[in-house]
């Protein structure tokens, strides 16, 4: 069987970092908030074969690409936006009901 996909989905992450531009291993460096931030589509292709006598058990193998932003920022100032096209790759197994 083929098939394709499609989707979107987003990610964040906060935490203490430290000041854009400081090299932690030669000075100094004050701790500071920061955030990271990512929205992405994706668009996905694969191919799936059934085994077994009711061919409940599938195998699936697909490709793809995720296409989006990814922000950074720290003490609530945009240090970086970024687009982002990543590859993927899957392997999966399902059993249907």
């Amino acid at each position: 069987m083929l098939y394709a996909g499609a989707g979107g989905g987003f990610g964040f992450v906060g935490g203490a970092t430290t000041e854009e531009g400081c090299n932690s291993e030669t000075s100094d460096c004050a701790v500071v908030p920061g955030s990271t931030a990512i929205g992405f589509g994706y668009g996905r292709l694969g191919v799936s074969h059934g085994f077994g006598r009711e061919r409940r058990h599938m195998l699936s193998l697909d490709g793809g690409v995720w296409y989006g932003v990814q922000e950074r920022h720290v003490e609530n100032q945009l240090v970086s936006q970024e687009r982002i096209l990543w590859p993927m790759a899957g392997l999966a197994y399902h059993y249907a009901l």
